[in-house]
């Protein structure tokens, strides 16, 4: 039980932190979508060099935004997971659910790993 709290504090932490830094990132995007201005910070999305001058390089920036998205989500059901964990409601019909999502989620995001590395490369 007490691995299983460190586990639910640890993932807590991430939670709170991305929640407060996933908006933050989004309306930076959209900014980018939006000025004819030069972002000259350099950006690296999958290993790549990604320079935000070219359109077709905003679209792989709105890509890595919906998948930072779609983990959010897959970790937020992660967490209620554990929080049924923590309650000892372990055999229960929602855990099953809730993994099935988490997976379903996780293969999701292979997908879309796999398409923008196979365009970037």
């Amino acid at each position: 039980m007490r691995k299983l709290n460190i586990l639910k504090a640890i993932v807590d932490f991430i939670w709170i932190m991305s929640l407060i830094s996933f908006p933050l990132i989004v309306i930076l995007c959209v900014m980018s979508f939006f000025s004819n201005e030069v972002i000259d910070i350099p950006l690296k999305m999958n290993g790549s060099e990604l320079g935000l001058s070219r359109d077709y390089n905003k679209y792989f920036l709105s890509f890595g935004i919906v998948y930072i998205g779609i983990l959010l989500y897959a970790l937020y059901f992660f967490r209620k997971l554990l929080t049924n964990f923590k309650n000892r409601f372990i055999f229960e019909n929602e855990n099953a659910d809730l993994l099935g999502k988490t997976g379903k989620l996780i293969m999701l995001l292979g997908g879309i790993y796999a398409l923008v590395e196979l365009i970037l490369h």
